[in-house]
């Protein structure tokens, strides 16, 4: 007989398949969501009567991006892109934080300051 726990299932010393198929299948989910990001090469800023591009990895820099309502403050380098401050009203822009892999984008709308972060590999279509 099974040597129970009050209110628990009874202990095993075994493992069924069912069990390792669950274990291969939640490692299979963590590297798949590891691995599944693109790792970023470049950040692209682009303002209304200017754009920048700039190495994700290098020396971080302060761009200052002029747009209807003013200056925003972009960060870019040690691996992350970041919109330090803006004259929007509501300051989305700068609420979202860091981004890091190729794909993301930070976008200051009332400021028309847009910020991305290109990636390796190649691509079908770029839009803004």
């Amino acid at each position: 007989m099974f040597k129970t726990q009050k209110n628990c299932a009874p202990l095993r010393d075994f493992y069924t398949k069912e069990d390792l198929w669950l274990v291969v299948l939640l490692c299979l989910m963590l590297l798949g969501l590891a691995g599944g990001r693109q790792r970023g090469e470049l950040v692209v800023i682009e303002g209304p009567g200017a754009s920048w591009q700039l190495p994700l990895f290098g020396p971080e820099e302060l761009v200052e991006v002029e747009g209807p309502l003013g200056k925003t403050k972009v960060v870019v380098g040690g691996g992350r892109a970041q919109i330090l401050s803006s004259p929007c009203p509501d300051h989305t822009c700068v609420n979202w934080g860091k981004i890091r892999s190729g794909g993301q984008a930070l976008i200051c709308a009332p400021n028309h300051v847009v910020v991305r972060i290109l990636g390796k590999g190649k691509y079908h279509a770029l839009t803004h």
